[in-house]
């Protein structure tokens, strides 16, 4: 892993000369959390990112490192938020739809009683009824 973070950091260090672009990196918790195998575990990575992680009752969506987790969390009974999720979700998969590309699973069953209201929201959106 040591030299995937080397690329990332040589991203972070290089950004004056790449003006205009976006990079994503996604992964589970461990990713933030795990000293030994995360990003915590390549100091030279991490020097630049612990400074995204700084406690702020609002979400700040400029850091240099977001974690969307806690967004998410802070939505869940935001209704209006659910609802966009889900239109946009839905319009995506239709737009998939019509080119042949997702089919729809069926809805699973208790889903409601499993699963946080962002997760039902998606889950209304990808399954059929």
């Amino acid at each position: 892993m040591a030299d995937v973070y080397e690329i990332i950091r040589q991203l972070i260090d290089d950004t004056e000369i790449l003006e205009y672009c976006l990079f994503i990196v996604g992964g589970k918790r461990s990713l933030l959390d795990d000293y030994d195998r995360g990003f915590r575990s390549y100091d030279a990575l991490w020097i630049r990112l612990q400074t995204g992680l700084v406690t702020s009752e609002k979400f700040n969506s400029l850091a240099d490192l977001v974690d969307i987790d806690k967004h998410f969390e802070a939505q869940q009974q935001n209704e209006q938020f659910l609802n966009q999720v889900y239109k946009q979700t839905r319009s995506l998969l239709v737009d998939l739809n019509s080119s042949n590309q997702y089919s729809h699973p069926p809805l699973p069953e208790n889903y409601v009683n499993l699963y946080t209201g962002l997760q039902q929201r998606v889950i209304e959106a990808t399954c059929s009824r």
